[in-house]
C-alpha cells in the first residue's frame, strides 16, 4: 500500500494571505466606503489619514487623492487597529460612485486600486480600476 497522508502539517489550510492582497476599495449603497489592508499600506493611509475622490469628466476614470486637507477622514475597520484596513462613511459619494460603475440600487462594489501613483508628479493620485469592478 501506498498512501499519501494529507493533514495539517503535509497539506496546511490556505486562506487568505495578506501579502498576497491586492489594493482595494469595497463601496456600499449606504455610504461605507473601506479599503483594505494592502490598500492602506499602499495609500499610506493610518487613522485620522484623509483621502478624496476624483473623478475626470473627459475620461470618466476615478482617482484617489492623499493627503490633502480637505480629504474625508479615515479611521480603523475595527478595534484591533489597522491590521484590517480603514474606512470612512459617505452615503452621497458611494452613490456617485456605484452609479458611475451602472451597478444596481441594492448592489455595492469592490473595485481594485492601482498599487503605484498615476505617475512622478502626481505621487498622491492612484486610479482605480472601474472596469475591472466586481459588483455585488
Amino acid at each position: 500500500m501506498d498512501l499519501t497522508i494529507f493533514n495539517e502539517t503535509s497539506l496546511p489550510k490556505l486562506g487568505t494571505r495578506q501579502k498576497d492582497q491586492k489594493p482595494s476599495v469595497y463601496i456600499t449603497r449606504k455610504g461605507a466606503i473601506l479599503f483594505n489592508r494592502a490598500a492602506s499600506e499602499t495609500l499610506g493611509l493610518i487613522n485620522g489619514s484623509r483621502i478624496s475622490f476624483a473623478l475626470d469628466s473627459s475620461s470618466n476614470d476615478w482617482y484617489l487623492i492623499t493627503g490633502n486637507s480637505g480629504g474625508f477622514q479615515v479611521r480603523p475597520k475595527s478595534k484591533d487597529g489597522l491590521k484590517e484596513g480603514v474606512l470612512f462613511s459617505h452615503a452621497e459619494l458611494a452613490n456617485k460612485v456605484l452609479d458611475a460603475l451602472k451597478a444596481n440600487p441594492e448592489r455595492s462594489a469592490t473595485i481594485p486600486i492601482a498599487s503605484l501613483c498615476v505617475d512622478d508628479t502626481r505621487p498622491d493620485t492612484f486610479a482605480l480600476f472601474t472596469s475591472s469592478a466586481k459588483i455585488r
